[in-house]
């Protein structure tokens, strides 16, 4: 039986304060942007959201009375939040995190992408399916990831010379991302010049620009991949340096390593599988079904507490 109850989202909207995928330009957002319009097609419940600020000056005191609190982002942010205080904020009776990795403290239930722990629900690659167009790909089409400012070790350098004397035979782009970040590296700013250079755009444009491409190649380990689940959900095929093989994918996904130059161009001169990307598409999971995970979650967390309440106060009674 399906029990009616308020929900607060606490996300992260766009830097232009909307929940809009045409002003979105990072993983954290489109992904609650994603919550934020499965949340809203739940018709028993009545849905809220708040941006993540819990440090900013009145932030509790503008929180909405609640029955249940879903979290989602870094758990570092999720730190940051006063539990007692947004307890008694909404009268929340039931809070659950959803991060990439196990949240392990204040919530009572726990959805994450990989790891595991008690009171938790793992979900498998999740994207919302809906956003993405099956189209027919342009052969010997390549994009090159970004430069990452957080790996010590970057290929994206090496590739590029890599490539070089093989620009002739493809069609090769660069994700240039962090364009005006005064503290990049002079040599972000001299892409070489065999290189069609794709600029950092909202996520709806993004998705627009890269439909048809045949490779994409990573060049830096990414902590969870969001980019690489894109391009498994368009049937584009992802070639990785055999050091940034994520683990949580590895068993999962098909991808095609190389670890040289030579390596390399024989992967990109061998034409994609076509039953292999059509099983990386199958192994993701639709955010449409993460949401009535959550939501079955809910309803279960409140009518066991709700139970509980009934049964203390019938002891109390029963006591007197």
């Amino acid at each position: 039986m399906i029990e009616p109850y308020s929900l607060l989202l606490l996300g992260h909207q766009t830097f232009k304060g909307t929940l809009s995928l045409d002003d979105s330009t990072d993983c954290w957002q489109q992904v609650t942007i994603a919550l934020h319009n499965c949340l809203k097609e739940l018709k028993h419940v009545d849905y809220w959201f708040r941006d993540n600020h819990p440090n900013n000056f009145g932030f509790y005191d503008g929180l909405p009375r609640v029955d249940a609190v879903l979290f989602w982002g870094m758990p570092h942010v999720w730190q940051r939040y006063d539990r007692s205080l947004l307890k008694r904020a909404t009268g929340c009776r039931a809070i659950i995190t959803i991060c990439e990795e196990v949240i392990t403290k204040n919530s009572h239930w726990r959805f994450a992408f990989r790891g595991a722990g008690a009171f938790t629900t793992l979900v498998d690659a999740p994207v919302w399916k809906k956003l993405y167009n099956q189209c027919a790909k342009c052969p010997k089409t390549v994009l090159i990831d970004h430069w990452s400012q957080d790996t010590p070790c970057d290929w994206t350098y090496q590739i590029e010379e890599w490539l070089e004397n093989s620009a002739q035979e493809y069609c090769i782009s660069r994700y240039v991302q962090h364009e005006n970040d005064t503290t990049a590296p002079e040599r972000e700013k001299k892409i070489l010049t065999y290189l069609k250079q794709m600029h950092e755009v909202p996520f709806a444009q993004w998705l627009a620009q890269t439909d048809r491409l045949e490779t994409f190649i990573m060049t830096h380990y990414e902590s969870y991949g969001y980019a690489i689940l894109d391009m498994f959900a368009r049937g584009i095929r992802v070639l990785c340096p055999t050091p940034f093989l994520p683990p949580h994918f590895k068993e999962k996904f098909h991808f095609e390593t190389f670890s040289t130059k030579n390596e390399l161009i024989t992967l990109l001169r061998t034409p994609p599988d076509a039953l292999k990307l059509i099983n990386n598409s199958a192994g993701l999971t639709d955010w449409g079904d993460v949401a009535r995970l959550i939501d079955d979650r809910f309803q279960n967390l409140l009518r066991r507490r709700f139970q509980n309440l009934l049964s203390r106060g019938l002891q109390s009674l029963l006591s007197r």
